[in-house]
């Protein structure tokens, strides 16, 4: 279905890939650092809404710049123009890679190595650093007395 909604445009090159491995990070990384763009696309749902972002932060730690809709926890990780952009009502997928393909070598650098550096925004040690934040504050808190 999708090579056939495709077949009028031979400036599109469709690779259909089975069997992915997501969960599996020796089979993933060294296919996504092959990409240009990381698409990450989900429909406005209660259950998609509480989603971690896991494929556009796989995306963004690669240096791939990712086109994410504005929900769930893409909006906290990708930041429009900065290093993807963020799909809403005002700006389609076809408008984000429409910009891609129209980018200069050097700002598409910049958006990759944009991308590549925000991996220090969901990093483990950040993750371990609120945990600790958070259980100080609200569990070790000095008594009144």
């Amino acid at each position: 279905e999708i090579r056939e909604y495709f077949k009028e445009q031979s400036n599109i090159e469709i690779e259909i890939t089975t069997n992915l491995q997501w969960e599996n990070h020796a089979w993933i990384y060294p296919k996504i650092i092959t990409f240009d763009l990381g698409v990450s696309p989900m429909n406005n749902h209660l259950f998609n809404k509480s989603k971690a972002a896991f494929k556009g932060k796989q995306y963004l730690s690669c240096g791939i710049p990712t086109d994410a809709c504005n929900v769930g926890d893409n909006k906290e990780f990708v930041k429009h123009n900065k290093n993807g952009f963020i799909i809403n009502p005002f700006f389609s997928y076809a408008d984000a890679i429409n910009k891609i393909a129209e980018i200069r070598d050097e700002e598409y650098s910049l958006l990759s190595l944009s991308a590549f550096m925000s991996r220090s925004e969901y990093s483990i040690k950040k993750y371990c650093t609120n945990i600790l934040t958070h259980f100080r504050t609200y569990f070790f808190r000095p008594s009144p007395h």
